[in-house]
């Protein structure tokens, strides 16, 4: 069978990656959905594990652990080791010894869509493995295939040198150009929920609705969520949603982020459901519809 092998390939600085901060799939997947989320049946064997580091990738005709075992040589320590087999279950594409290498090298981890061996052994060795599962199937048949070309791993396009992000949640994939942007939106994200947790230390739950509602925005953070009235002591129905009251009354004063009347929202539909149940509420200036949450 043909091969196609590239030792060399382009990585970001390690600067760059380290601007995305600690490794969770959740906060940085929020900013590639879409494109950069893997299946969720990928998942940790150790569900602690927390892995970040440039796309070494290998693509696979068949299940096998031959060509991995090449990769594993040409990678550098802090490379994350992407195996694209289709998702194939039948024979394995990682085991122990191959972990033991990882370890060895100072790799920081190996996504696999397909199954590996040794779930015990490699959870000693510490190397963060992401797959499908097990099978109790050892092969190394060195059946074809390429190193270090653009693959399809859990559904999600992976470059080499694309930057892929493992933890309990999954694994999340960010393009070498859109590091910075999401690095960004990222501090963006931290700084708001700094502002949200300094309201909260100052007993915002416990304001009435309207006065709770001015809290959030004179911190400036975004109120992006329905808040039941229930849950938080609101007042006559009111929830926000970007500055704007959307409540179980017909007409609701909308208020932008400076406090200051706007406009009148006209029939607001119910924000719960006559069950209690989150559903979805149409904001004026919205977008798109969006779901509830409690805070």
């Amino acid at each position: 069978m043909p091969y196609r092998i590239i030792t060399k390939i382009e990585r970001p600085s390690r600067e760059a990656i380290a601007s995305l901060g600690e490794p969770r799939a959740t906060y940085i997947g929020s900013f590639v959905r879409g494109f950069g989320v893997m299946d969720p049946a990928i998942q940790p064997l150790d569900p602690t594990w927390r892995m970040m580091g440039p796309a070494f990738t290998v693509a696979l005709e068949e299940p096998d652990a031959g060509l991995p075992m090449l990769a594993m040589d040409l990678m550098e320590p802090g490379d994350v080791l992407v195996i694209a087999a289709g998702g194939k279950m039948d024979t394995l594409c990682f085991g122990g010894g191959m972990a033991s290498t990882g370890v060895q090298r100072g790799l920081a981890g190996a996504v696999i869509d397909g199954a590996c061996s040794d779930y015990l052994f490699i959870r000693e060795k510490g190397f963060p493995v992401f797959c499908r599962g097990p099978v109790a199937c050892h092969s190394v048949r060195y059946l074809g295939g390429s190193i270090n070309v653009p693959v399809v791993c859990g559904g999600v396009i992976v470059r080499p040198g694309d930057v892929v992000v493992g933890s309990g949640d999954g694994v999340v994939v960010v393009p070498k150009e859109q590091i910075a942007w999401v690095a960004q939106e990222l501090e963006a994200q931290r700084q708001r929920l700094a502002r949200y947790s300094e309201v909260l230390r100052g007993g915002w739950h416990h304001r009435a609705g309207g006065e709770r509602t001015r809290a959030l925005l004179r911190a400036g953070v975004p109120v992006g969520v329905a808040l039941q009235p229930s849950a938080c002591g609101g007042r006559d129905g009111e929830y926000a949603r970007g500055g704007a009251f959307a409540g179980r009354s017909t007409k609701r004063s909308a208020l932008d982020a400076s406090g200051w009347e706007r406009e009148t929202v006209d029939s607001v539909a119910p924000a719960l459901s006559p069950s209690g149940r989150e559903t979805l509420v149409p904001v004026p200036g919205a977008a798109f519809p969006l779901p509830l949450g409690r805070l």
